[in-house]
């Protein structure tokens, strides 16, 4: 990840900084063709169509899947390593179109909520579409983990990069701390990602969550999930 510490955020006041990055690039197990994908329309929160380019799976594939009250979860595993840990993106869908905001307070209220819909069945869905997406954002985090009761004599500048497509997933995710001084709806047996969605990748081994972050505009960016992540 290049240039974590923007031009800027350090001044005469640190005496040390501490930093640290995570990467992460996985192929999924089974890829989307290129040939297939295509431009559809993408609802954003607000009411806006933009047209975006959809990965499609094949007619009636297998895949890891739930429904439950108000969104639906799909669990696409990545190609396994020469060890024993198994990664996966885990994408929460919202029934409706503008709910999103609602699952994430859904998270908020109670962190262990989506632990418990990571068990899933694999059923033959009709159609996958999920957009292609890469975004970045970044954010000074010293307030928010005061909130939680941090009370840390550093400022903590958060990074985070992604880029999902037909290939698979890349990642990085970097923190660095300075010291001061001082559509018609579509059926069940569909999962249309053509809305604002979260995603997660989860090492399924230990349940680590790597990455959490939500799509609210595949073309342009995800939306900062400070107050999940």
């Amino acid at each position: 990840m290049k240039q974590l510490l923007q031009k800027g955020s350090i001044d005469g006041g640190e005496v040390l900084v501490l930093a640290n990055a995570l990467y992460f690039k996985g192929l999924w197990d089974g890829k989307f063709d290129p040939s297939r994908t295509k431009y559809t329309e993408f609802h954003f929160l607000n009411g806006q169509i933009v047209q975006a380019p959809f990965m499609i799976s094949k007619s009636n594939e297998k895949h890891f899947y739930g429904s439950f009250d108000g969104f639906k979860v799909l669990h696409r595993p990545y190609q396994s390593g020469q060890d024993t840990r198994k990664f996966s993106m885990y994408m929460f869908l919202p029934d409706e179109k503008d709910s999103l905001p609602n699952l994430i307070q859904r998270f908020n209220s109670d962190p262990s909520f989506f632990n418990q819909h990571f068990k899933l069945l694999k059923e033959d869905i009709e159609h996958v579409l999920i957009p292609r997406f890469k975004f970045s954002f970044e954010f000074e985090a010293s307030e928010t983990m005061k909130e939680m009761g941090l009370e840390l004599p550093f400022i903590v500048f958060r990074k985070s990069n992604i880029e999902v497509n037909e290939e698979g997933t890349e990642a990085t995710a970097s923190t660095a701390a300075s010291t001061r001084l001082s559509c018609a709806r579509w059926p069940t047996a569909r999962f249309v990602a053509d809305h604002p969605f979260m995603f997660m990748i989860r090492e399924d081994t230990s349940g680590l969550v790597f990455f959490t972050g939500a799509v609210v505009n595949p073309l342009f960016g995800g939306l900062n999930l400070r107050k999940v992540l």
